[in-house]
């Protein structure tokens, strides 16, 4: 079961919270192993397999965003690559992942959520335009060229997708 990404801001984050959170249950791991393991919840061979096909296809959904069965196979395949990497029982497998939700998505309030990879972080507003058709905009980073506060370059992570309509056939106008 491969997950497809846009970019490696979430797996970065997610290798992170599952050092954590191993080492909070007594399993010491260092960040290359983490990585490895991360690679391998999202379905690639290796971290840098992961990063090397990262926008090659269109991303993955959440997991609130497909069919809740979809979701539970994902969500035990997560939990037996965990197991197996770490050596560990599944419940503390499935533990692990309830905690580091490798594939669960950033929701808004009108339904519409981020795809896998986007990121909506606190300097990166995300925003959501309603017309014939809803649009996403993540504003992924700010770097600062030079000291001059005036020279911030922004750097955008566009992911454009149509909203799911919660009504067949229904169509939001302003």
């Amino acid at each position: 079961m491969r997950i497809n990404l846009s970019s490696d801001a979430r797996p970065k984050g997610v290798a992170k919270s599952l050092k954590k959170n191993a080492e909070a249950v007594g399993i010491s791991l260092n960040l290359g192993t983490a990585q490895h393991i991360t690679a391998n919840i999202y379905g690639y061979r290796n971290w840098h397999d992961m990063r090397a096909s990262m926008g090659m296809m269109p991303p993955s959904d959440w997991d609130d965003s497909v069919e809740p069965a979809e979701a539970k196979l994902r969500k035990q395949f997560q939990t037996d690559v965990v197991a197996s990497a770490l050596g560990i029982d599944a419940t503390i497998a499935a533990a692990l992942i309830s905690k580091v939700l490798p594939t669960r998505g950033h929701s808004f309030p009108d339904g519409a959520s981020l795809p896998i990879g986007a990121s909506a972080r606190s300097n990166a507003p995300a925003q959501t335009v309603s017309h014939r058709s809803e649009v996403v905009v993540v504003v992924n980073k700010t770097r600062n060229m030079r000291k001059d506060p005036m020279s911030n370059v922004r750097v955008f992570d566009l992911t454009v997708s149509p909203s799911k309509s919660s009504k067949p056939g229904s169509v939001k106008d302003d």
